[in-house]
């Protein structure tokens, strides 16, 4: 059970690969997108942490966040834009840097929504200076 690590008021980080998994499951099995929204924003608060990161890019995490690129939900894709601007590391910018993934990044990058455009563009400054669209 996540909660009781969640409710303890330790206040000291703890990584919780367990919560990251479960996130990565309802995100492949779950067709209700507010709960998909909750679980990207579950990895996306976990994928900062080494530990967290490590675990999560053992699995199928890359492939379900570029998923949620392609969300409804504009909460889902920025929790997955910036996954992505934490997961993208040497060994991992094959699969985060494909043409479709910087293909969308400059579909938010044109976007007239701020918060999109502002993701897009940081990802793509990071990790995509020599990719092309």
């Amino acid at each position: 059970c996540i909660l009781p690590g969640l409710c303890d008021l330790d206040l000291q980080p703890r990584p919780h690969p367990v919560m990251c998994g479960s996130s990565s499951d309802v995100i492949a099995e779950e067709k209700d997108e507010k709960m998909i929204e909750f679980a990207m924003g579950g990895i996306c608060n976990c994928c900062v942490d080494t530990l967290n990161r490590d675990h999560l890019l053992s699995g199928d995490c890359l492939d379900l966040t570029i998923k949620c690129l392609s969300s409804p939900n504009e909460e889902t894709v920025l929790s997955a834009m910036t996954t992505l601007v934490f997961l993208t590391t040497p060994e991992t910018k094959k699969i985060t840097t494909t043409g479709a993934v910087v293909g969308l990044m400059h579909q938010f990058a044109s976007s007239t929504n701020v918060r999109l455009q502002n993701l897009a563009t940081i990802f793509l400054q990071d990790h995509c200076q020599n990719s092309t669209g």
